[in-house]
């Protein structure tokens, strides 16, 4: 037992002297006059942004108080290393005030089983007005101070998620594509969803991204142990793989081994990487060229509705690993891929 003691000691002390960094970022705050209030936000920058000259996408983080730290870890640890997963991204974290007040679209005082709602009932019915702050105040301050490549995405869970569908619901410019994890499509039910499906059935989207994220989840709010909550976000997912609308690119996944809370993480590891799933390059697929790679962003650039193209910082990592490989044939097309997509400009939206 003694010997047992000692080596778990030793190994627990190798792993506590290799600390992980966690992500750095800058807490700011923006006196709001849609709001009337002072909003306070946080941003972490892509390693390296300092000394380059990119644009890069921007990821709007909601309900920042809680799940910042763990979903920008995640976002900045995809895109790191040789062959990173997604490109590097401007994370925007918004703190809350009244999250019932912002996130909720509809007014309501009554839960879709007929109780009444707690007191915070009394404040839903915002989301409108928040989603005009994030689009009309927030997103500008970002765009003037930031180096922003025009693909913005929203992500949500619960109540978050809520107002990531009442965004797609009214079409706000600003996002390119949304992650709704767990959505709480129970509110207001079914005067709400039924306003979503009616939106969603009426389709003409201009080149949007939805990825939906669903648990296990045993309970639903004024019915307790229930499936009603699950089976909302189930059926609606199940609408939109049936009969796609025109312009929404559309993915759904259920969890069954996951909670509410735990879904949160696996859910954005998943919807972050199908939003962008023709950025990586695989270097040892038999079907690597530069014309597979010249076609891959095509069909990116399409989702997004906007001209993306590798960074060349990305190209260059893949030139030297293929070197450091012995990969010369690989390194030949990525050579001639980074002259290539440096003629291209990028960013520009596709007619």
């Amino acid at each position: 037992m003694r010997y047992f003691l000692v080596v778990v000691g030793l190994l627990m002390g190798s792993v506590i002297s290799q600390p992980t960094a966690a992500v750095e970022y800058q807490s700011q705050q923006l006196q709001s006059k849609l709001l009337k209030e002072t909003r306070q936000y946080l941003i972490a920058l892509p390693e390296g942004y300092a000394q380059s000259t990119e644009a890069y996408p921007v990821v709007y983080l909601l309900d920042a108080d809680e799940q910042f730290d763990h979903m920008a870890s995640l976002l900045q640890f995809l895109s790191q290393g040789a062959m990173p997963q997604i490109p590097k991204m401007i994370i925007v974290g918004i703190n809350n005030t009244e999250r019932m007040r912002d996130y909720t679209p509809t007014h309501t005082l009554v839960l879709p089983s007929g109780k009444k709602g707690n007191p915070k009932y009394l404040q839903t019915g915002g989301a409108g007005r928040f989603l005009d702050f994030i689009e009309q105040e927030l997103a500008p301050s970002i765009h003037s101070q930031l180096q922003t490549n025009g693909i913005n995405v929203l992500v949500g869970h619960s109540f978050g998620g809520l107002l990531a569908m009442e965004a797609l619901r009214t079409d706000r410019h600003l996002f390119s594509a949304y992650i709704a994890i767990d959505t709480s499509l129970w509110f207001d039910s079914p005067h709400y969803l039924t306003q979503l499906e009616n939106r969603v059935e009426k389709g003409d989207f201009k080149q949007k991204q939805l990825f939906m994220a669903i648990a296990n989840n045993p309970l639903s709010p004024g019915f307790g142990v229930s499936s009603y909550h699950r089976d909302l976000n189930l059926a609606f997912a199940d609408k939109l793989t049936k009969s796609p609308p025109q312009g929404l690119s559309f993915a759904a996944q259920y969890y069954p081994d996951e909670t509410h809370q735990s879904v949160s993480h696996i859910g954005l590891y998943d919807g972050i990487r199908h939003l962008f799933k023709d950025f990586a390059i695989d270097i040892y697929a038999d079907t690597f060229s530069k014309q597979q790679v010249i076609d891959q962003y095509r069909l990116l650039s399409e989702r997004f509705g906007l001209r993306v193209t590798p960074p060349q910082q990305y190209l260059e990592q893949l030139i030297q690993y293929s070197e450091r490989q012995q990969l010369s044939d690989r390194k030949q097309s990525l050579e001639s891929l980074k002259a290539y997509f440096a003629g291209v400009k990028s960013n520009e939206a596709l007619r």
